[in-house]
């Protein structure tokens, strides 16, 4: 067997500390995300679904479900509690439900520069339904912004004013592409040990207090029982040399005298052997 080529070496290197680094990366982005959508989560289901934070000059759009069929527009009464001619209802319309295509409403509440602070009760009425199916929310409506911002329930909106669920969005597609990249840098890595003619070892178990159990894949064409094979760190160093034990489903078990880790290589074939394979495969195709 033939010494590791640095011309293979430094690319494989390369492309397994980038699968680390993008690993590294797709890890915390998915862990804020998960911590932030639970933020966001816990806020909401805190403060419930049907409670609007509101500052005076501000307009939020509202929505619910509508217990008739078709409904029309003088259909619907909304009334504040306690009554306040600051505080204003306007309905916009109505369209179907984006999942199951029931009917919903949408309107906005908006509230003036001049509305005191304080809660407010406002319940959505539709002429002829049953007064069980009146919508009620609680409008809070705070002094300003910073106020607003200082009663969040949300951990990172009391401290930020950001929107927790839009970080565990960016968060996602961070850490999706993340890992996507890692795939890819993975799969570089793995043409690259096959260009040396070497299996990375994914697992090792101490036999004794001198001696290493191993695993390896054999690749197409696994070495023999009884066969040794030379083993390198990545930087191209010799450890030592293992002894096949077993091949099994193309993993192979080797004995390696001393200590054995994870991420070392084993030489399958020679480099100069893997490298004319792959160029007389290029020749054919071309011919």
């Amino acid at each position: 067997m033939a010494d590791l080529p640095d011309a293979l070496l430094e690319p494989a290197r390369d492309a397994r500390a980038l699968q680390g680094l993008l690993g590294k990366v797709g890890a915390v982005c998915m862990l804020v995300a998960a911590l932030c959508l639970a933020d966001g989560m816990q806020s909401v289901i805190r403060s419930g679904n049907d409670e609007i934070d509101i500052v005076p000059g501000e307009t939020l759009n509202v929505s619910g479900p509508t217990p008739l069929k078709n409904p029309v527009t003088s259909d619907v009464t909304a009334t504040f509690t306690p009554q306040a001619p600051e505080l204003r209802f306007n309905l916009e319309g109505f369209f179907a439900g984006y999942w199951f295509g029931n009917g919903m409403w949408r309107g906005q509440v908006s509230a003036d520069d001049i509305c005191p602070p304080g809660r407010y009760g406002l319940r959505i009425h539709f002429r002829g339904a049953s007064p069980q199916t009146d919508q009620r929310y609680t409008l809070i409506l705070h002094e300003d912004a910073r106020a607003r911002q200082d009663a969040s329930l949300s951990l990172l909106m009391r401290h930020t004013d950001v929107n927790p669920f839009y970080p565990a969005a960016v968060g996602v597609v961070l850490g999706i592409a993340s890992m996507a990249f890692t795939y890819v840098a993975g799969k570089r890595y793995l043409l690259q040990l096959n260009a040396m003619g070497c299996a990375e070892i994914f697992r090792a178990e101490p036999m004794d207090a001198e001696s290493t159990r191993c695993w390896c894949l054999g690749g197409k064409r696994p070495p023999e029982v009884g066969e040794e094979r030379p083993v390198f760190d990545i930087d191209g160093n010799m450890l030592g040399t293992a002894t096949v034990e077993k091949v099994h489903k193309g993993t192979m078990e080797l004995h390696l005298p001393g200590h054995g880790a994870p991420g070392m290589l084993v030489q399958l074939a020679s480099p100069a052997a893997t490298i004319t394979k792959q160029r007389g495969k290029q020749n054919a195709s071309r011919a």
